[in-house]
């Protein structure tokens, strides 16, 4: 992901030039910042502050902040700032040669970083930041595929926001998005790391994909969840709302062996 890319280019950088580097993209739809090196206040501020003007119409990139001991290049990507890179020193000057340096390197990260938002974007729901269902459904085949031939199981849980009509109704649709990005929170620390593949399915219904893990285990996990969301605290101009989750599970191949079974025995689950 980016972050291991930063983390590479800038361990490559840090043994060809002297001084402390850094680097920042502002990752995913909302813009988290992913730092990587050391960390420079003045050269975040300045990226931070171009990032917020949000996407410009114009061809021509920020300048770099140039300064006697820090320079800082932005990235730039189809009209908007994605992050930058910095090079500071508390005793000597940044010469042109470190410049050149530095900016090659901003260039090849700039292009590699693009390409790895481009297919994070793509996989990626807007609302919710979970993925989405065309990769809900390419992952799905893709467990299938391995269970058969390991002869492993996973178990797929189907989950549906009970009453999401009348928060909707109640508080408007602004509040009800609010309130599925509060519950897609909860799915993400609730998932185990990069081994279980947590999406939104659709509206109020979200599928999380569950490797190497049978129904029992599913049920541990779907515990967890339900607490989770059971807990949220969500406010609304002084008033907390809350909300609750149903979820259904379905184990491949115990409960069904194929796609269309399992998602229909876990959404039949539900209720």
């Amino acid at each position: 992901g980016p972050q291991d890319v930063l983390n590479a280019v800038l361990a490559r950088l840090g043994r060809n030039i002297s001084g402390t580097t850094g680097a920042v993209v502002f990752h995913g739809l909302q813009g988290e910042e992913l730092v990587s090196g050391e960390l420079d206040e003045a050269s975040l501020f300045y990226l931070r502050k171009l990032h917020a003007a949000g996407r410009s119409e114009s061809e021509v990139r920020p300048r770099p902040m140039a300064q006697p001991n820090r320079l800082c290049f932005p990235f730039y990507s189809e009209g908007e700032i994605t992050g930058g890179m910095w090079i500071v020193r508390t005793k000597a000057v940044i010469d042109e040669i470190d410049e050149s340096l530095l900016s090659g390197v901003s260039d090849h990260l700039e292009t590699t970083l693009s390409k790895l938002e481009f297919q994070y974007r793509a996989v990626t729901d807007a609302m919710t930041g979970l993925f989405n269902h065309r990769f809900f459904q390419q992952e799905i085949n893709r467990q299938i595929d391995r269970a058969q031939k390991l002869g492993r199981a996973f178990t797929l849980a189907m989950s549906d926001l009970d009453h999401f009509k009348t928060i909707n109704d109640t508080y408007g649709h602004q509040q009800g998005d609010i309130v599925l990005r509060a519950v897609a929170g909860a799915i993400k620390k609730a998932v185990r790391g990069k081994v279980d593949v947590p999406c939104r399915y659709g509206g109020e219904e979200f599928a999380i994909i569950l490797p190497e893990t049978q129904l029992e285990g599913g049920k541990i996990f779907a515990e967890r969840l339900r607490k989770a969301v059971e807990e949220l605290n969500i406010d609304f101009d002084g008033k907390k709302i809350t909300c609750t989750i149903s979820i259904g599970l379905a184990t491949f191949p115990d409960a069904a062996e194929d796609k269309r079974l399992l998602i229909e025995l876990a959404d039949r689950a539900l209720y």
